[in-house]
């Protein structure tokens, strides 16, 4: 078990030093409880890496976040682009047929044909997910962006290393 992101930090939001955060969570309620301890692994040097939640709210913009650590929005300012993580073990515990996005990092990707890539990464937009399926068995290395969608999403095996897909004409040709 290990660290999860839960939110990627986008602005300082106004004078007292809250956070917006774009929420990398399905469960942003549950996620962004007050008393919470986060994780700031990549905080620019000088900063606290270590934040406790004060306050949580939606706004249209993303969540706006108020740590106990961060008093004000020049300090706020400084987080920008950095990512929050909480220890896996402190979130709800999956369902079946439910995975963690960084668990896919790695799977081996493959169509009717057989391979066609491994998960180097995984991006979370608005909507649905974007594999990041990168190819490095032929004469150059090929980077290929798959939705994360019922349409074309089969299966996810863990276990077995595996993601099952059922790709539309030309969506590997790009």
């Amino acid at each position: 078990m290990g660290q999860v992101v839960v939110g990627t930090v986008r602005r300082a939001h106004g004078m007292k030093g809250q956070l917006l955060v774009h929420p990398e969570t399905d469960d942003p309620e549950g996620v962004y409880r007050a008393g919470r301890l986060f994780a700031v692994p990549d905080a620019p040097e000088g900063l606290v890496s270590r934040l406790t939640l004060a306050s949580a709210g939606w706004s249209a913009r993303g969540w706006r976040l108020g740590f106990a650590e961060i008093g004000d929005r020049e300090a706020a300012e400084s987080y920008a682009g950095c990512t929050l993580e909480v220890d896996e073990q402190e979130l709800a515990a999956l369902e079946e047929n439910e995975f963690f996005l960084h668990d896919l990092v790695g799977l081996d990707v493959q169509d009717a044909e057989g391979s066609v890539g491994r998960v180097d990464w995984v991006f979370d937009r608005p909507g649905q997910p974007v594999l990041v399926v990168v190819d490095d068995r032929g004469d150059r290395e090929t980077e290929r962006l798959i939705p994360f969608n019922a349409a074309i999403i089969r299966s996810v095996d863990i276990e077995a290393g595996i993601v099952r897909i059922d790709p539309p004409p030309g969506l590997l040709d790009l």
